[in-house]
């Protein structure tokens, strides 16, 4: 026998060395009596097929898997149980141990022990079966030790409590379930389970409640060793009860607290009214109305429809929504809506109503109703068609009857119109217009535009259409409503009256012309008939007889009259024609220029001229100093005698413009001629009493007017009178203007 056969001999397990090749070189006697047979030259893979060998568990094994095979390739002292079959048909448990052999570092074979482990392995699957009863168990199962710190948590209690077994276990038992168990550990006896309900909390704080049973662990020496918990969740169930409890409360408030009437009849005689059924019928209290039998409270006229629906509701079916008359208990009735529902009252079937007072909206619909009427008979006498286009159907939903008396459609013929169609019979010159209207119409939502439509005769008439979108799904404009009004008429009129003022704009143009024309024209001789009158005056007066001396004075007198009148009419046609643009101008240098020209006058009138602050105006500068000149000119025209002449000037602020007053001391001027004096040529007085040529007021007048103003007066006879007229104010910092405007407040 050579030593390898006795080292191995030696070994009282089974034994089995492997070669380099990885199969057996030689095997001990006990090895070759498990198989019964001879095991030398065999491969791990023939083992596995010889004892029929498996995992413990009996899941197959793969050749790699084999301790042999993992100490051939380099693995150290590999521990693996197996479950295998004796050649006698014996099922054993072995640990099969295997290290490799090593010679100058390389590994040269590996020797196998296999070890008898079936009581090991046996113990070790009980122990395996009851860790899985105790992890698969659908209570939270906790164990812990005397102290109550956690030594045991399966999943269960992981997925109540959220802490892992990891976390939880040498933790408190009141910190990872959130309170101490009701019963208390100390007094209970071994083996007996104490149940208890205990109030709890999530690992994330959330609420729980518990159903447990606790039980404290002694081994036979009666020594306490731990307890162990069963919990189980029964949150939704107590919370199911709660909310059971809460909802009835609910439903009782609601029904006491709802707006609507709440009536319960059970054969016909009402078993419950809540508060607003009791003030719908006006009742006092409950036991007005408990017992009353309910087709009582209808009116007669629809207490047959009523029972009907009662009996629907008691089979079960869902009856409609009606209204109905009820009587109060004053005898008074009310209108309401309402339908009833079969219920269980007191294990027999029962009705319950919920009315609602529908009066307020019963008299809204007939004075709708009216309304309706009403709008429907003003659009039957309206001269305005109105319409509404239904955009998306490309049609008109509606057009008022006076539509056919306008276009010669008929209301019919009109509907079927598309919007294409319309734009059509619409003139070629108004639909550039009309496009742009809408177009514009899309942001602001509402239009209006004229156009000329060809009716059915193929006249066309003007149209004025007022219209508004109305939108509908997404914000789009869904429907166009409108008013259209036949503006026909009013178009030719307009027409017929710009006609009218372009020919009274050039009439006056040409007027204009003419006088400038004549009244320079007639300057030239009517200056020779004066010269030479005077120089006949100076030559022959006295030389000749009186009449002859008169003559020639009236001639002169006349000429000078003439040639006054002829200036005045020369200053009026220059208005327009030697006028210049607007600017901002200082009233108060024109009212020194008109003082400048008048001072003689003024000098023999003795007059005083108080001027106040005047604010900057937009004016022809030469225009605003002639109606000054006149003004004052007429205050020492038409001064009393018996007074010294006194003139005020003021202006005051309105708005955009400023008014101006001329305020003098003078005789004065009635009232009944207060329109009659801005007249051409209109004289209050004779020439004999006042020279002038009834002109200056006319200028005045003029002037103001063109530059967008009003003059006026007001004046008694014998107080004086004081002048108005109104001019556009300048803005501060306009065409160089300064922003301080004399005057402004």
């Amino acid at each position: 026998m050579s030593d390898l056969s006795l080292f191995m001999a030696a070994i009282p397990q089974p034994a089995l060395l492997y070669g380099p090749d990885g199969r057996v070189a030689e095997a001990n006697k006990r090895a070759a009596a498990l198989a019964d047979r001879p095991l030398v030259g065999c491969s791990p893979a023939d083992l596995i097929g010889i004892f029929h060998a498996c995992s413990p568990d009996g899941m197959p094994l793969r050749t790699a898997e084999l301790p042999a095979v993992r100490a051939l390739a380099g693995e150290e002292a590999i521990d693996v149980p197996l479950a295998i079959t004796t050649a006698d048909g014996t099922t054993a448990d072995v640990q099969v141990t295997a290290s490799p052999l090593r010679d100058e570092g390389g590994i040269v074979g590996a020797l196998s022990i296999w070890r008898d482990a079936t009581g090991f392995q046996r113990a070790n699957r009980e122990r395996n079966f009851l860790a899985l009863l105790f992890d698969r168990m659908d209570d939270a199962v906790i164990a812990t030790d005397p102290a109550l710190c956690v030594i045991a948590w399966n999943r269960a209690a992981e997925a109540l409590y959220g802490w892992t077994a990891g976390e939880a276990i040498g933790r408190p038992m009141s910190e990872v379930t959130g309170a101490e168990p009701q019963a208390s550990p100390s007094r209970l006896d071994p083996g007996e389970a104490v149940p208890f309900r205990a109030r709890q909390h999530r690992r994330d704080g959330r609420p729980l409640i518990v159903d447990g049973r606790i039980v404290a662990v002694r081994p036979p020496s009666g020594r306490l060793i731990g307890y162990l918990y069963v919990n189980r969740d029964v949150t939704s169930g107590e919370r199911l009860r709660e909310e059971l409890a809460e909802s009835e409360a609910k439903y009782r408030n609601l029904v006491e607290m709802a707006p609507d009437a709440i009536l319960i009849h059970q054969d016909g005689a009402i078993a419950f009214a809540n508060p607003a059924a009791r003030a719908l019928l006006g009742a006092a209290g409950p036991d007005d109305l408990i017992g009353r039998h309910v087709l009582a409270l209808v009116h007669p006229g629809t207490r047959d429809h009523v029972a009907w629906n009662i009996e629907a509701d008691l089979r079960g079916e869902e009856s409609p929504t009606t209204t109905v008359e009820l009587l109060r208990m004053d005898g008074t009735s009310v209108t309401v809506q309402g339908r009833g529902a079969m219920i269980p009252l007191g294990g027999r079937p029962a009705v319950q109503v919920v009315l609602r007072d529908v009066t307020a909206e019963k008299r809204a619909e007939i004075s709708l109703r009216e309304s309706e009427e009403r709008f429907r008979s003003m659009l039957r006498v309206s001269l305005d068609a109105v319409y509404r286009s239904d955009l998306v159907a490309d049609r008109f939903e509606y057009i008022s009857p006076i539509n056919e008396q306008i276009t010669g459609f008929s209301t019919q013929e009109f509907s079927e119109f598309s919007l294409a169609e319309i734009m059509g019979r619409i003139h070629p010159d108004d639909r550039p217009a009309m496009g742009a209207v809408f177009a514009e119409a899309q942001e602001h939502q509402r239009g209006t535009f004229e156009y000329r439509f060809r009716c059915r005769d193929g006249s066309y008439r003007w149209l004025s259409d007022h219209f508004v979108f109305q939108a509908g799904d997404y914000g789009r404009p869904r429907y166009r409503d409108g008013v259209v009004r036949d503006v026909t008429e009013q178009r030719e009129g307009q027409e017929a009256l710009k006609r009218f003022a372009e020919d009274l704009e050039r009439s006056n143009e040409e007027l204009q012309r003419f006088a400038y024309v004549a009244s320079h024209d007639l300057q030239e001789p009517l200056r020779s008939i004066i010269s030479f009158s005077q120089l006949l005056e100076r030559r022959y007066q006295g030389r000749l007889d009186a009449d002859a001396d008169d003559y020639i004075r009236f001639i002169i007198e006349g000429g000078q009259r003439m040639q006054a009148l002829i200036r005045d009419l020369l200053l009026l046609s220059r208005i327009e024609t030697g006028a210049r643009n607007p600017m901002p101008t200082d009233p108060s240098a024109a009212v020194a220029g008109a003082m400048r020209d008048l001072e003689v006058p003024l000098r023999e009138a003795d007059a005083t001229i108080a001027v106040d602050d005047l604010p900057a105006v937009t004016a022809d500068e030469a225009q605003l100093r002639q109606v000054f000149l006149n003004l004052i000119g007429n205050a020492v025209k038409y001064r009393r005698p018996d007074l010294p002449l006194t003139i005020r000037i003021s202006a005051r602020r309105q708005g955009e413009f400023c008014e101006f007053a001329v305020a003098d001391n003078g005789i004065g001027i009635a009232p009944e001629y207060f329109d009659r004096i801005f007249e051409m040529f209109r004289r209050l007085h004779t020439k004999d009493q006042y020279e002038g040529t009834g002109i200056g007021l006319a200028i005045v007048r003029k002037i103001v007017e063109r530059h967008g103003g009003r003059v006026g007066v007001e004046s008694s006879a014998g107080e004086g009178s004081t002048f108005f007229f109104t001019l556009p104010a300048a803005r501060p910092g306009e065409n160089g203007n300064p922003g301080k405007v004399p005057g402004d407040s």
